[in-house]
């Protein structure tokens, strides 16, 4: 069976893969009856690891290397050694597909999306919306954060047209492309949480806004300034939406390499104590130049090359180990990660027997794009749906 367009090499175990990030996205915007056939706009692959520091004293390493990762990093470390040549010995091309890396046109507009969108939450003046997306008529509202479904099964084009009563406004028409059978919900979290059927959800993904000094000194992206106030949002998420997760249903989080945040996902009393899962894999996803090298040293002490998905099931028993798999990719804009789509649902009830594009409910909570069949929620749901983003 021939692996599909983002998979470009993937050990008969599955437990080793090889995924390009631009087409995991690309591919997750169609179904099988009506697939994507648009390229997502990416920056140029790394040629090289990139420079880090280290630190000056062997004290200073074993201090940043405990907080990295914890008493798991020397397991990981050894996954990526073995895997990194398994693909190399049986992967003969690229370890990356070709790149469409001119920059959106509309720089001042990207820039500006999260203000346009959101400024309606404190309108100061007020705004306006005309929402178009064909063959529905258009309409008109005073504060666009909401949800909105492409219940179609075909994609969608969706326009908004911002007014704001002022001399100096210049029109805004910003378009967006909505995937088939999508819904997304553009708001803060946790606020405006939307309504969830009991026992309904088999997937429910979670890429929260860690506490990350990089990521704030860069505005790449808005993280919680503290960590104990995400995970109380987080955990009082869980206590409301484990209901809504299927028997068996998978609940799977993306982490920093920092102990503290893993503790919040895996501690006592944390967010999969509250969501009623087990772990039972994790996923380590590292960072390749195009050449197939780590982007920092594995050892390095101020920063790993890889990010974790821990993955917890509904219902399974505990386990002293999880199943560990290691996800190589080249990566790409800042804070876009591989859609795993394509990896996911093999593991969800039903997958045997699944008929139809749609065959379950997903959920993917702090979300960046729509997916194909899912519902998303975040206040940046439609960044790269944006239609200036793709060709």
């Amino acid at each position: 069976m021939p692996l599909p367009p983002p998979i470009l090499y993937q050990n008969p175990s599955h437990t080793i893969t090889l995924i390009d990030i631009p087409t995991s996205i690309a591919h997750a915007q169609g179904t099988p009856y009506a697939p994507a056939t648009r390229h997502l706009l990416s920056r140029p692959p790394p040629t090289a690891p990139y420079t880090t520091p280290e630190p000056k004293s062997e004290a200073a390493r074993e201090r940043l290397s405990s907080q990295n990762s914890g008493p798991k990093r020397d397991i990981y470390i050894a996954l990526i050694r073995a895997a990194l040549p398994d693909i190399s010995s049986q992967h003969t091309g690229p370890w990356c597909h070709p790149r469409r890396t001119n920059q959106p046109a509309d720089t001042e507009t990207e820039a500006s999306l999260p203000a346009l969108l959101f400024g309606a939450i404190n309108p100061v003046p007020a705004r306006t919306y005309t929402i178009t997306a064909p063959p529905a008529p258009p309409f008109f509202c005073s504060n666009y954060p909401g949800s909105y479904s492409n219940a179609t099964s075909a994609p969608q084009s969706l326009t908004l047209h911002i007014s704001i009563p002022t001399p100096t406004w210049r029109p805004q028409h910003i378009n967006f492309h909505l995937p088939p059978f999508t819904t997304h919900t553009l708001h803060t979290i946790p606020s405006h949480p939307p309504h969830l059927n009991r026992a309904s959800v088999s997937l429910f993904l979670l890429d929260p806004p860690w506490p990350n000094k990089s990521a704030g000194r860069s505005s790449a992206y808005p993280t919680t300034r503290t960590l104990d106030v995400l995970t109380a949002e987080l955990v009082g998420l869980a206590q409301a939406y484990q209901w809504s997760t299927v028997k068996d249903g998978i609940v799977a989080v993306w982490i920093t390499n920092k102990a503290a945040v893993r503790n919040s996902v895996l501690g006592r009393n944390g967010i999969f104590d509250a969501w009623g899962v087990t772990l039972v894999e994790e996923w380590i996803w590292v960072k390749i130049t195009e050449a197939g090298e780590p982007v920092t040293p594995l050892d390095g002490a101020w920063r790993c090359p890889w990010e974790m998905l821990l993955v917890g099931r509904k219902g399974a028993p505990a386990c002293e180990e999880p199943a560990r798999r290691v996800i190589a990719g080249v990566p790409d804009l800042h804070s876009r990660k591989p859609c795993l789509k394509e990896l996911l649902e093999p593991l969800l009830p039903g997958y045997a027997e699944r008929e139809g594009p749609i065959w379950y409910n997903a959920w993917e909570i702090y979300a960046r794009h729509l997916v194909a069949g899912w519902c998303s929620w975040g206040n940046e749901a439609l960044k790269f749906n944006w239609d200036n983003y793709w060709i």
